[in-house]
Formats: C-alpha cells, sequence, structure tokens
C-alpha cells in the first residue's frame, strides 16, 4: 500500500520556494522508471543533506485557529451632528430623521421595546409625528379602535339572493360552516335574517340549537313553524306555549325578519297616509267584562310636558302607533286585573307581552292605585 500524504506536511512543501517548478516537472514525466529513478534522488540527496523540516504550523494547543476580530462598527450616518446631550434625545433626534427603531436599538445595546415606548411617549406628550408613523400591532389597533369606538374596516359579503342555503335540505352547508364567508351583512328585516349568512351566526346558531338540545335543522324548522303559524292568523304567545318556549323568543323572531309589532305599525301608517286615509291604530282589545272596581282613566294630553314626552317614548319602545292607544290598552290592562283576571290571562286575551302586563300592573301599585284580587292563571289542559 502506498503511503499517504499528511495534509500539514503537503500544505508545508507548497509555500517552499520552488515547490510548483518542482511539482510542475515531476507530473511531466511518464509513469515508470524514469519517475522512480526521480524519488530515488531525491531522497538520498536529502538524507546527505542532513536536513530536517520545521514542525508544520505553530498550532494552539486545542487545534482551534486564532480567532480574527471582527470589522469594525461603521458610525450610522443619522447619528452624525446630533445637538441632545441625553441619550434618550439621541434617540428621539436619530428617529425623526427616519431612522427604524430596531436600527437605532442594536446601534446602541437598547431593547427594542424601550425604544418603542421612548417614541411613543413623544408622539403622546410631546406632539411629535415621526416619519412612517408609529406602527402597531393588529391587537394593539384592534383595541386602540375599539377604545375610539370605531369599528374595524371588515369587508362584509352582501345578502345572497334566495334561494337561501338552508332551504336545501342536501347542501353541504349543514355539516361544514366553513363553506360561509367569515363576514356577511345581517339581512335583518328580510327572510334572510331567517338563517345564518357566515360563519360567526352558524356557529351561534349551533351553540342555541345544542342548549335547546336540537341539531340546525330541527332549530332552523322551528323557526320556520313559527313564522308559518304566526302567518296564518295564531296569536304568538299561543305559539309559545304550544311549542314550551319563551314568547320573547317569538317576538325577537318576528322583529328579525320584518313581521314584528313596529314594523307591521309603520307599513300601515305608510299605507294611510298614502292613501290619504287617517292612520290606523293597533286594533283594539275586546272589551272586558263589567268589573265591580275600575281604575280612574287618566287623561294624557293633561300631563305635563316631561310626563308627556316619557309615555310617547314608551308607546314607542312597546310599538305602538298613538299616545291614545296606548293609554287605551294600559287602561284595559288594569280593568282586566281589577275585575280579577291573572296576568298570564291578560296576556293571552289581549295579545300583549307578559312584560307590558307586568310593567302596567307595577305602576299602577307604585301609584297607589286600589288592591288587586288574588287571581290564578288557567293550565292549559292537553
Amino acid at each position: 500500500m502506498p503511503p499517504t500524504i499528511d495534509p500539514l506536511q503537503l500544505a508545508q512543501f507548497m509555500i517552499l520556494p520552488g515547490a510548483a517548478e518542482l511539482v510542475e516537472a515531476f507530473s511531466s514525466l511518464p509513469p515508470g522508471d524514469i519517475r522512480d529513478s526521480v524519488v530515488s534522488h531525491a531522497q538520498v540527496l536529502a538524507r546527505a543533506a542532513g536536513w530536517s523540516p520545521p514542525i508544520p504550523f505553530a498550532m494552539e494547543p486545542t487545534g482551534r485557529a486564532p480567532s480574527l476580530p471582527g470589522p469594525k462598527r461603521l458610525l450610522s450616518p443619522y447619528a452624525e451632528g446630533l445637538t441632545s446631550q441625553s441619550q434618550e434625545g439621541q434617540i428621539i433626534e436619530r428617529l425623526m430623521r427616519g431612522e427604524a427603531d430596531h436600527v437605532v436599538a442594536d446601534d446602541l445595546g437598547v431593547p427594542l421595546g424601550a425604544i418603542v415606548r421612548l417614541k411613543r411617549k413623544a408622539a403622546r406628550e410631546g406632539g411629535l409625528e415621526f416619519p412612517g408613523g408609529d406602527a402597531k400591532s393588529a391587537k394593539q389597533a384592534k383595541a386602540d379602535q375599539g377604545k375610539k369606538g370605531r369599528k374595524l374596516n371588515l369587508g362584509k359579503m352582501p345578502v345572497p339572493d334566495p334561494p337561501y342555503w338552508w332551504e336545501d335540505p342536501n347542501s353541504p352547508v349543514w355539516k361544514n360552516g366553513r363553506l360561509l364567508p367569515a363576514f356577511s351583512e345581517t339581512g335583518e328585516g328580510t327572510m334572510a335574517a331567517l338563517g345564518p349568512l357566515d360563519y360567526r351566526n352558524w356557529r351561534v346558531m349551533n351553540d342555541a340549537a345544542a342548549r335547546h338540545g336540537q341539531t340546525l335543522r330541527q332549530y332552523i324548522a322551528q323557526r320556520l313553524e313559527i313564522l308559518r303559524r304566526v302567518e296564518a292568523g295564531e296569536v304568538p304567545t299561543a305559539v309559545a306555549l304550544d311549542l314550551r318556549i319563551s314568547p320573547y323568543v317569538i317576538y325577537a323572531l318576528l322583529t328579525k325578519v320584518g313581521r314584528g309589532r313596529m314594523t307591521t305599525l309603520e307599513e300601515g301608517a305608510r299605507a294611510a297616509k298614502s292613501t290619504a286615509e287617517p292612520p290606523q291604530a293597533v286594533p283594539q282589545p275586546k272589551p272586558a267584562p263589567a268589573a265591580p272596581r275600575k281604575a280612574p282613566a287618566g287623561n294624557p294630553s293633561a300631563a305635563d310636558p316631561r310626563t308627556l314626552s316619557l309615555r310617547k317614548r314608551a308607546a314607542e319602545m312597546w310599538g305602538f302607533a298613538s299616545l291614545e292607544s296606548y293609554e287605551q290598552m294600559r287602561q284595559q290592562v288594569i280593568d282586566l286585573r281589577l275585575s280579577g283576571k291573572a296576568r298570564l290571562d291578560i296576556v293571552r286575551e289581549l295579545d300583549m307581552p307578559l312584560a307590558f302586563v307586568k310593567s302596567v300592573v307595577q305602576t299602577y301599585r307604585k301609584r297607589g292605585g286600589a288592591g288587586f284580587p288574588v287571581a290564578y292563571a288557567k293550565r292549559k289542559v292537553a
């Protein structure tokens, strides 16, 4: 096996004088006796000279190459001619000249957070405007917009034209709400508000269905059934009792799809105005049977301006077209309660929310009205 060449000895040989000529001449010889003769003559001459080569490359004991100093850091052009004596002032000067925050932090060896805080403090207290503005994180920008009462400028998809996806029983959206857009218009006041139009509302409606022990298909089918029965003429409170849900759920659904009491009254008022006929008020309830006790009827026009304004606001909140119809409905509630009927019976008879009946009764008691007789609601027998 021919001897191997030590890389260190080879490196030392390559820097000796005449090494290039010797290698070039030796490589020009053909393999064979001539090349072997040259090697033999070189070995004889080396032994006759008695010269020993030096220790190759005086290395460190660890075997590592000596570390070289890095390049000298150049002075930033933004740091020339600074007038401030303090470090904070010099940082502000460099930032005002347009130098990036992280470059200043790296040059001075200061944490980047300290640079950002100093920059924001100077902008807030000193009114300074830095080139490029103060870059904030998305989370901080969202928090600031929330504090100012502004909404994020998120692109919302418009309400699609019917038919809607929940009208198709084979729609893949039933199982995968990610197929809907992330943000969409609500579509309130139309039938588009009956089901979810984006993924956020799809997830909320799924959670609501789970709280009622239903699937999303069953939940939307129940909402369609409520609309069908109300449009067929059934009283919302009766539908609520039959389906064992709160009447407020039905009233909220009717308002959401544009079938609420207030919307119906506004449409009736516009139609009456267009035909030059007097506006139609809320249909008056059936006259209550004669009661042994009557509450004194108040005249709303005789009240002071502040009380009159509050009553008008209450009439609008409960969806009445006029203050007179609102006062008449309150009088009917008090008369029926004085006649001995329970609040739930009054709700069924007048088709009014239970909250309205409770409010009228409590207000009457606070004003020192006559005491109401004890009454129990009639239970519905299945």
